[in-house]
């Protein structure tokens, strides 16, 4: 039922999304260019994508068109009362999505061009606002229904600006609703959002996995921030004494302070670990970055030596755990090994079989150099080969 709401032809969207997948074969030594070149014929989807510079160019200047075209008009219309200016927006908004819709995208065949999104963006920020103004003093109000329109935008543009701008909705939504228990709140994001990774998770094994893959890595990756986040000691500290105005004199610490200590020590262990243990890279990559903060947070609290000299300490230790782990993925373990070269859900054996029996006829992909198994994204989880 999702997939109705994206507004772009899903069989291109899986074709280029394949197509960009394939290119990194190629580029590891899987497939020749000749079967290369064939791919690129069978997966031509048409769609008009130009690099990301040429994206922000065309970002700016179709803003700079809209401006010069929508600054006369309300210039036009400025005495006539704020209702009948809210009414104009709203139509106005409602023209540019109609315009990125049935033009740029269904006719001209634009798939995140740099004008798709200008166009979509000031058009949603004219209706949600035309609608709303600017009086409204309840802001959950202004939260929910920018939550609403923000998840709704990211499915049918295949947007994860929209998506990152959702969570962060929602975050500002439990900090207005929990206002009176702000005590609580670092437990209740913790719960929240292992909840909703644990939903994301299933999820994923029903969707086309293609086109949301991009999706669910940026909210899953986001989840676990924010479950670290929640419980670290910097952030709950500094948080309660802005928040909850909370005077701590000399000596004095915050209340479950030695909870939020282990917490910020154990959690970062826990991911490595299970990333490894579940060969999910997600995981691997995100508690390294947790470890960071975990440094940060104990040299900016308890370690009174050099930045420069704490930088150093935290760099050899990720170092040695690399080393560690390139040891002990010499051989495989389970399937994850040192020299995977595809770590994607969709990078496997089975499905380059498929499509070079699909597009390449006769030719034969050669994987004796590699380490692939072929079982269906293990390496990251929720595989979906079959799906394909």
């Amino acid at each position: 039922m999702i997939d109705s709401l994206v507004t772009y032809d899903l069989e291109d969207i899986e074709k280029k999304f394949a197509l960009t997948k394939i290119k990194s074969w190629y580029k590891g030594g899987l497939i020749n260019e000749e079967q290369w070149a064939k791919v690129q014929d069978s997966f031509s989807s048409g769609l008009y994508s130009p690099t990301v510079i040429m994206r922000v160019l065309l970002f700016i200047a179709t803003y700079f068109g809209l401006s010069s075209v929508l600054g006369p008009l309300f210039m036009i219309f400025e005495g006539i009362g704020e209702v009948a200016i809210r009414i104009i927006v709203v139509i106005s908004g409602v023209a540019m999505l109609a315009f990125t819709d049935r033009v740029l995208i269904k006719n001209k065949n634009h798939f995140k061009s740099g004008v798709t999104e200008a166009s979509s963006y000031a058009g949603i920020s004219f209706v949600y606002f035309g609608i709303l103004g600017f009086d409204i003093d309840e802001p959950l109000i202004y939260l929910s229904v920018a939550l609403v329109i923000l998840i709704g935008f990211s499915i049918r543009y295949l947007d994860l600006i929209s998506l990152v701008c959702s969570i962060g909705c929602f975050i500002a939504m439990l900090f207005v609703l929990l206002e009176d228990f702000m005590a609580l709140l670092p437990f209740i994001i913790m719960v929240v959002f292992t909840l909703l990774y644990l939903a994301s998770q299933s999820i994923q094994k029903k969707a086309r996995q293609l086109i949301w893959e991009d999706h669910f890595i940026v909210f899953d990756t986001l989840a676990l921030l924010l479950i670290y986040l929640s419980g670290n000691y910097f952030v709950v500290r500094e948080l309660s004494v802005e928040m909850m105005n909370l005077n701590l004199s000399d000596g004095q610490d915050i209340p479950f302070a030695y909870l939020f200590y282990a917490f910020t020590l154990l959690l970062p262990i826990f991911y490595l670990t299970w990333g490894i243990l579940k060969k999910s890279i997600l995981f691997i990559r995100v508690s390294l970055l947790v470890l960071t903060l975990s440094v940060v947070t104990l040299k900016y609290y308890y370690i009174h030596v050099n930045t420069e000299v704490v930088i150093t300490f935290a760099g050899a230790f990720l170092l040695l755990i690399s080393l560690a782990l390139i040891k002990y993925l010499k051989i495989s373990r389970k399937g994850f090994i040192r020299e995977q070269i595809f770590q994607g859900k969709w990078d496997n054996a089975d499905l380059t079989a498929f499509i070079a029996s699909q597009t390449l006829g006769g030719n034969q992909v050669d994987n004796t150099n590699t380490t692939i198994t072929g079982q269906g994204g293990q390496f990251g989880g929720g595989g979906a080969s079959g799906d394909f």
